[in-house]
């Protein structure tokens, strides 16, 4: 008797024990359901909006402003370089251009000889000439956008860390009448000088104003 009781209380034990798994189980598999739910929930509130397009596009995006930027910073790459000792300066041209023109008084960057419609040139003389001291005394005094005797002043600016004057002056036919220029350009002093920068172009050149732009955005002081 005693021997069977003793194998009963030894057997008992694995009967509790499957309970206890059952009642685990049963507690995890309500867990399970209880996250699931949850998460159900906040996805259809929006918060799970990560998607592999979403990434992809935003990779994308980032390259194209990145090669744009690129783009934009090497514009000017392979172009020839200009430098004066004399004057103190240099400065970046088409590599498509002439060579340059040194006169006394000034220096000729051109795509073209003069007289031609297509014709773009820029100028950059020094106030060693009493002219262009004159001329920067002159439009130092107009006002912003004010046109006196066809020169407007546009606006103030810098090149290279100094401030400049920007002007451009009404069409004008040329010498030989046959086309029609612009010029636009601007005046800066540094090295104890005035240097005066300025692009005269044709009636079948585009947007002259943005390649006179590139071309001063090269330019720096020696």
């Amino acid at each position: 008797m005693d021997d069977k009781n003793n194998q009963i209380n030894f057997l008992s034990p694995q009967v509790n024990f499957t309970k206890v798994l059952s009642t685990i189980g049963l507690i995890l598999i309500a867990a399970v359901g209880i996250i699931g739910a949850v998460l159900i929930f906040l996805n259809s509130k929006g918060a799970f909006n990560f998607t592999p397009e979403d990434s992809s596009t935003k990779v994308a995006t980032n390259s194209a402003k990145n090669a744009t930027s690129s783009a934009a910073k090497d514009e000017t790459a392979d172009w020839k370089t200009y430098r004066s000792d004399k004057w103190r300066f240099m400065v970046k041209f088409p590599k498509e251009w002439l060579d340059p023109i040194e006169q006394s008084d000034y220096t000729l960057l051109s795509n073209l000889e003069g007289g031609d419609p297509a014709f773009v040139g820029v100028y950059f003389s020094v106030s060693n000439v009493t002219e262009i001291n004159n001329e920067y005394t002159k439009i130092k005094s107009q006002g912003i956008n004010q046109k006196v005797d066809g020169i407007t002043r546009l606006q103030n600016s810098t090149i290279d860390g100094h401030a400049n004057i920007i002007y451009k002056t009404d069409p004008a036919p040329t010498e030989n009448g046959l086309i029609q220029s612009l010029e636009y350009g601007l005046y800066v002093s540094a090295n104890n000088k005035v240097y005066k920068i300025y692009m005269v172009s044709g009636k079948n050149v585009t947007s002259p104003q943005k390649l006179f732009d590139q071309i001063v955005s090269t330019f720096k002081f020696l």
